[in-house]
Protein backbone atom coordinates (compact mmCIF):
# COMPACT_ATOMS: atom_id res chain seq x y z
CA UNK A 1 0.00 0.00 0.00
CA UNK A 2 1.37 3.41 -0.98
CA UNK A 3 1.27 6.08 1.69
CA UNK A 4 0.48 9.64 0.63
CA UNK A 5 1.89 12.88 1.95
CA UNK A 6 0.46 13.65 5.36
CA UNK A 7 0.97 17.43 5.61
CA UNK A 8 0.34 17.99 9.29
CA UNK A 9 0.94 21.34 11.01
CA UNK A 10 1.40 21.02 14.79
CA UNK A 11 1.14 24.11 17.01
CA UNK A 12 1.31 24.59 20.75
CA UNK A 13 -1.88 25.54 22.55
CA UNK A 14 -0.92 29.06 23.56
CA UNK A 15 1.60 31.75 22.88
CA UNK A 16 3.96 32.71 25.67
CA UNK A 17 3.19 36.41 25.42
CA UNK A 18 -0.59 36.61 25.73
CA UNK A 19 -1.94 33.07 25.86
CA UNK A 20 -4.71 33.76 23.35
CA UNK A 21 -4.41 30.32 21.76
CA UNK A 22 -5.47 31.55 18.34
CA UNK A 23 -2.48 30.58 16.19
CA UNK A 24 -3.63 27.07 15.19
CA UNK A 25 -7.19 28.22 14.48
CA UNK A 26 -6.02 31.25 12.51
CA UNK A 27 -3.55 29.17 10.53
CA UNK A 28 -6.18 26.51 9.74
CA UNK A 29 -8.59 29.18 8.54
CA UNK A 30 -5.91 30.91 6.47
CA UNK A 31 -4.84 27.61 4.87
CA UNK A 32 -8.47 26.38 4.57
CA UNK A 33 -7.62 23.15 6.43
CA UNK A 34 -9.48 21.17 9.07
CA UNK A 35 -8.27 21.71 12.62
CA UNK A 36 -8.39 19.90 15.94
CA UNK A 37 -7.44 21.85 19.06
CA UNK A 38 -6.26 20.75 22.52
CA UNK A 39 -5.02 17.37 21.28
CA UNK A 40 -3.58 15.05 23.94
CA UNK A 41 -3.24 11.85 21.84
CA UNK A 42 -2.71 11.41 18.14
CA UNK A 43 -2.65 8.56 15.66
CA UNK A 44 -2.47 8.57 11.87
CA UNK A 45 -3.76 5.60 9.87
CA UNK A 46 -4.41 5.40 6.16
CA UNK A 47 -3.89 9.16 5.73
CA UNK A 48 -6.51 9.98 8.39
CA UNK A 49 -5.97 11.65 11.72
CA UNK A 50 -7.46 10.20 14.93
CA UNK A 51 -7.15 12.44 17.97
CA UNK A 52 -8.25 12.73 21.59
CA UNK A 53 -9.13 16.33 22.37
CA UNK A 54 -9.18 17.64 25.95
CA UNK A 55 -12.44 19.26 27.06
CA UNK A 56 -13.55 20.62 30.42
CA UNK A 57 -14.97 17.38 31.77
CA UNK A 58 -12.89 14.76 29.96
CA UNK A 59 -11.98 14.26 26.32
CA UNK A 60 -13.55 13.87 22.89
CA UNK A 61 -12.48 11.58 20.07
CA UNK A 62 -12.04 13.29 16.69
CA UNK A 63 -11.29 12.11 13.20
CA UNK A 64 -10.10 14.40 10.40
CA UNK A 65 -8.73 14.21 6.90
CA UNK A 66 -5.18 15.21 6.16
CA UNK A 67 -3.75 17.73 5.61
CA UNK A 68 -4.79 19.35 8.93
CA UNK A 69 -3.70 21.75 11.66
CA UNK A 70 -3.48 20.75 15.34
CA UNK A 71 -2.86 22.47 18.61
CA UNK A 72 -1.46 20.07 21.19
CA UNK A 73 -1.36 19.94 24.98
CA UNK A 74 1.77 19.15 26.97
CA UNK A 75 0.41 15.60 27.37
CA UNK A 76 1.00 14.82 23.69
CA UNK A 77 4.56 13.68 24.39
CA UNK A 78 6.77 12.45 27.18
CA UNK A 79 10.30 13.58 26.33
CA UNK A 80 13.02 11.03 26.78
CA UNK A 81 16.00 11.83 28.97
CA UNK A 82 18.97 13.14 27.01
CA UNK A 83 22.38 11.61 27.36
CA UNK A 84 25.05 13.84 28.86
CA UNK A 85 27.04 13.63 25.65
CA UNK A 86 24.05 14.89 23.62
CA UNK A 87 23.60 17.82 26.01
CA UNK A 88 27.27 18.77 25.59
CA UNK A 89 27.03 18.49 21.80
CA UNK A 90 23.90 20.64 21.75
CA UNK A 91 25.60 23.32 23.86
CA UNK A 92 28.37 23.59 21.25
CA UNK A 93 25.96 24.14 18.36
CA UNK A 94 24.97 27.65 17.41
CA UNK A 95 21.42 28.90 17.17
CA UNK A 96 20.47 30.65 13.95
CA UNK A 97 18.25 33.67 14.51
CA UNK A 98 16.30 35.15 11.62
CA UNK A 99 14.87 38.62 11.84
CA UNK A 100 12.33 40.54 9.78
CA UNK A 101 14.96 41.68 7.26
CA UNK A 102 16.39 38.15 6.86
CA UNK A 103 12.95 36.88 5.92
CA UNK A 104 12.15 39.90 3.73
CA UNK A 105 8.99 40.68 5.70
CA UNK A 106 7.10 43.94 6.08
CA UNK A 107 7.65 44.98 9.71
CA UNK A 108 4.08 46.36 9.83
CA UNK A 109 2.72 42.84 9.31
CA UNK A 110 4.63 41.00 12.06
CA UNK A 111 5.01 41.27 15.80
CA UNK A 112 2.71 43.42 17.90
CA UNK A 113 2.10 45.88 15.05
CA UNK A 114 0.94 43.10 12.71
CA UNK A 115 -0.94 40.98 15.21
CA UNK A 116 -4.64 40.43 14.44
CA UNK A 117 -5.33 40.25 18.17
CA UNK A 118 -4.49 42.61 20.99
CA UNK A 119 -4.76 42.06 24.73
CA UNK A 120 -5.69 45.52 26.05
CA UNK A 121 -5.34 44.58 29.71
CA UNK A 122 -5.00 41.63 32.04
CA UNK A 123 -6.64 41.71 35.44
CA UNK A 124 -7.70 39.47 38.27
CA UNK A 125 -11.42 39.25 39.00
CA UNK A 126 -12.62 39.61 42.54
CA UNK A 127 -14.79 36.85 44.00
CA UNK A 128 -18.41 37.94 44.21
CA UNK A 129 -19.61 36.21 47.37
CA UNK A 130 -19.02 33.34 49.70
CA UNK A 131 -20.72 30.09 48.80
CA UNK A 132 -24.01 29.15 50.40
CA UNK A 133 -23.77 25.62 51.79
CA UNK A 134 -27.03 23.74 52.01
CA UNK A 135 -26.96 20.81 54.38
CA UNK A 136 -29.46 18.11 55.29
CA UNK A 137 -31.19 15.16 53.67
CA UNK A 138 -31.30 15.27 49.87
CA UNK A 139 -35.04 16.02 49.43
CA UNK A 140 -34.96 18.98 51.85
CA UNK A 141 -31.61 20.19 50.44
CA UNK A 142 -33.04 20.16 46.91
CA UNK A 143 -36.11 22.11 48.05
CA UNK A 144 -33.87 24.65 49.80
CA UNK A 145 -31.66 24.96 46.72
CA UNK A 146 -34.63 25.52 44.41
CA UNK A 147 -36.04 28.13 46.79
CA UNK A 148 -32.67 29.94 46.92
CA UNK A 149 -32.32 29.89 43.12
CA UNK A 150 -35.84 31.33 42.78
CA UNK A 151 -34.98 34.00 45.33
CA UNK A 152 -31.95 34.94 43.22
CA UNK A 153 -34.12 34.77 40.08
CA UNK A 154 -31.76 32.18 38.63
CA UNK A 155 -34.71 29.93 37.68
Amino acid sequence: QRLGTYNLVICGMETSDSGTGHIAASLAEWLDLPQVTCVRKLEIKDCRLYAERVVEDGYQEWEATLPAVLSVTKDINTPRAMRLRSVAEAADKGITTWGVADLDLDSKLVGLAGSPTQVPRVFRTEPRKQADIIEGPAPQAVDALVARLRELRAI
